[in-house]
């Protein structure tokens, strides 16, 4: 089976580099090799690398420039492992600031760095098997009921979202997206909904009365009790979203025609607007108090074939 975990060596050392590609080529990693930084940069240029192994001169400003400049060139979630002739505490502060998934002494053996390199790559891979699983997927629904409390909103776009790359539905950078527009959601339906304070509040900037009419509706049973309803939909083709809240609901559907026009959304607050232009569908229900929201899938992002590392 093809090798599809990417790794590059940037090694001066010849006899080290050799044996350690012989090692990760032997674990079933497709692995490419470098001398120095010049030479592995039409390596980097070309291909986006799921680890690459550095030894670097210490960790002086040159060489983080350096490492820096292959950050830039690479997949965000590309790991390093750094191999440092000079380990201090400066050195390690260094190298958490950069990123590095660990640190070893430029003394360390063949076997160390193999080791460290499995372990690095360890969730990578498990996050790949799992989208891999998700090929299979045929549908996924999920329905949850939360009380009316802020802490109760970012752990629902949590669940709400945790599968949306693994099932091929967007990107890691469009699930971020997703996750905001969830968000807004869930926070217009607390607010708007259930506690039921006008959102004309902030857009006047009246953040204390904003804050206090919270307060005292959270602590007034008649609107604490109001819970939300969450269900999701997840299919190989597209993720739709159910939010519902318990309030008497408003004119949802015409407020939809109007986030056609950003200016005049620009009086009524970013919420719909914002909705409208990360998801691929919104509609109300004649209540005005649930909103169904989908993302279609980009199918670059499923059907990936199975690792063999």
């Amino acid at each position: 089976m093809p090798k599809t975990t990417k790794i590059l060596i940037i090694e001066p050392k010849v006899e080290f580099r050799s044996r350690l590609a012989d090692e990760l080529d032997l674990s079933g990693y497709q692995v490419a090799q470098a001398r120095n930084p010049e030479l592995a940069r039409p390596l980097v240029e070309a291909n986006g690398f799921d680890l690459i192994v550095a030894r670097v001169d210490g960790l002086c400003d040159r060489c983080l420039l350096f490492l820096e400049e292959i950050r830039r060139l690479q997949p965000p979630e590309t790991l390093y492992i750094i191999l440092a002739d000079e380990i201090s505490s400066a050195n390690a502060v260094n190298a958490l600031r950069f990123g590095a998934a660990d640190l070893l002494s430029g003394a360390a053996n063949v076997a160390q760095v193999v080791a460290s390199v499995r372990m690095a790559l360890a969730p990578t891979i498990e996050r790949k098997r799992a989208r891999q699983l998700f090929c299979c997927l045929s549908v996924e629904e999920r329905s949850f009921t939360f009380p009316s409390a802020e802490e109760s909103l970012g752990p629902a776009v949590d669940l709400l979202t945790e599968n949306l790359t693994r099932a091929g539905i967007c990107s890691q950078v469009e699930s971020r997206l997703v996750a905001m527009a969830l968000a807004e959601g869930l926070t217009n339906a607390l607010y708007h909904g259930n506690l039921e304070i006008d959102p004309r509040l902030k857009l006047e900037e009246d953040h204390d009365r904003f804050a206090t009419l919270v307060r005292e509706r959270m602590a007034d049973p008649r609107f604490a009790r109001r819970k939300l309803t969450v269900r999701s939909v997840l299919t190989p083709e597209e993720a739709v979203f159910y939010i519902r809240d318990d309030g008497p609901g408003f004119a949802g559907r015409r407020s939809l025609e109007e986030t056609r026009c950003p200016e005049r959304d620009r009086h009524k607050g970013r919420g719909l607007y914002l909705l409208s232009s990360i998801m691929d569908d919104l509609m109300f229900n004649d209540t005005g108090n649930e909103i169904r929201m989908v993302k279609r899938a980009t199918r670059p992002f499923a059907g990936i074939p199975l690792l063999n590392v």
